[in-house]
């Protein structure tokens, strides 16, 4: 797929012409304001010797707290409390940091309060995370560089243990389940889930298959979308061509907040972006594409699904727990790639403010264009480097989950080959209910 930079970078010419009227070098004030004071949506409650936020909180337009954060002095996030107003106001999730923008530990909570989602990291890979279910299950996932290592999870009914342990060097993992001492199911199955293979979505705990391997069906997509630069409030992952990595059959829409703790549990890139800009002081830039090349299904045949249905009809609960409630039933390959600039620590005057993001934008397009016509002058230059910049890219496709930051074109020209240079990648893992397909359940 070596269209994708070929036209990010057509899309971003095009919006240069579009714009080379008004995009001529902006006058800077010779003493512009640069203090940063609370506003009605936005309190600064302590700052750092060089006037930069060190904790501050911004509200709801109604007064509620939206995100309560600290800084670390160079800019980046120290810590972060964020809150949703559906289905009432509550605390979401609360996010830890360190100075060179490494993931500490995050948690995500229910509307009640109850931890939903825990995840510790260690030098900016995760290293456990938990996950709570509202039926009182716990699952536990245990990291080694990066990678799982081991599941379990912990009826909170029967105190049943179900353990997932993974071996890299024999490429299998075992499936071990527990009541006591008493093993009631061990068995060894592939390393890799594929399609037909089976999901407790409710602890996202990949168990056995019931379905039989047979070839799946390949069909041809070739979607793309991109855009330019454009302004953002706020950072959604799944409305910046980042795909939802699982969707499962129970969901509906729209995108709940226990959708969304789901989507960063189960993607890293997902996760990434959704905890380093958790908020947006006022505004941020974002340029993305994403590329669909292959869709594959699996659907059971007459016979299994007839298999299933006596399962179910018959054997509900011994099912359940070996093979979960829905299985793999598509996949979908292809790219994607996300740029986010960052602009922080603004000043409260808006004239400046405007002035400085009109900088920034330019300054962006320079690095991902090299376009002379975008170079800023000294004067603009120092201006930028009075607040907090960073412009940085995402992709699965790039050897880092954090992200690269983007000093230079060069830079920014590695990036796009090395994604562009990559096979494509499985970017989504979709699940069907087995009651869906069953026959004479």
């Amino acid at each position: 797929m070596k269209y994708c930079h070929t036209f990010t970078k057509l899309s971003l010419l095009i919006c240069a012409l579009a714009l080379i009227t008004s995009c001529g070098k902006d006058k800077v004030d010779p003493e512009p304001d640069l203090s940063i004071n609370s506003s009605d949506n936005f309190e600064i409650i302590s700052k750092y010797g060089n006037g930069w936020i060190k904790e501050a909180v911004k509200k709801n337009p109604s007064g509620t707290t939206k995100s309560a954060f600290e800084y670390h002095e160079n800019g980046y996030i120290k810590r972060a409390n964020i809150y949703r107003s559906v289905p009432q106001h509550y605390l979401f999730s609360t996010l830890e940091r360190d100075e060179i923008n490494q993931p500490l530990s995050s948690k995500y909570y229910y509307p009640n309060g109850d931890t939903f989602l825990s995840i510790v990291y260690e030098n900016g890979q995760p290293s456990s995370k938990t996950l709570y279910s509202e039926n009182g299950n716990t699952t536990i996932s245990q990291y080694q560089n990066g990678r799982i290592s081991t599941i379990e999870k912990e009826d909170a009914v029967s105190g049943q243990i179900t353990k997932v342990e993974y071996s890299y060097s024999d490429q299998k993992r075992t499936l071990t389940i527990k009541s006591g001492d008493n093993v009631l199911h061990n068995e060894e199955l592939s390393l890799s889930e594929d399609l037909g293979s089976g999901l407790n979505t409710n602890e996202d705990l990949a168990l056995s298959r019931f379905i039989p391997y047979q070839t799946p069906n390949e069909i041809n997509i070739s979607s793309a979308q991109s855009s330019s630069f454009s302004w953002k409030r706020t950072i959604d992952p799944f409305d910046s061509f980042i795909p939802a990595p699982v969707v499962y059959d129970k969901w509906l829409q729209p995108k709940t907040a226990a959708i969304d703790v789901k989507f960063i549990a189960n993607g890293n890139i997902y996760r990434s972006i959704a905890e380093q800009y958790p908020f947006v002081e006022k505004r941020a830039l974002l340029l993305g594409f994403l590329a669909v090349d292959k869709k594959y299904t699996l659907s059971p045949e007459i016979a299994t699904k007839e298999d299933i249905g006596k399962q179910l009809r018959d054997n509900l609960e011994q099912f359940t727990n070996l093979y979960g409630d829905e299985f793999n039933h598509e996949k979908f390959s292809g790219k994607y790639f996300l740029a986010v600039a960052t602009l922080r620590n603004m000043p409260t005057d808006t004239k400046v403010s405007e002035q400085i993001e009109e900088i920034a934008r330019k300054h962006a397009l320079w690095l991902v264009t090299g376009e002379s016509f975008y170079n800023i002058t000294d004067t603009e230059k120092e201006l930028l480097s009075s607040v907090f910049f960073e412009l940085k890219v995402h992709s699965s496709l790039l050897n880092n989950v954090n992200g690269i930051v983007i000093s230079s074109y060069e830079d920014y020209e590695e990036a796009v080959e090395t994604v562009n240079n990559a096979p494509s990648d499985i970017i989504q893992w979709g699940f069907k209910k087995y009651s869906a397909v069953a026959i004479n359940n």
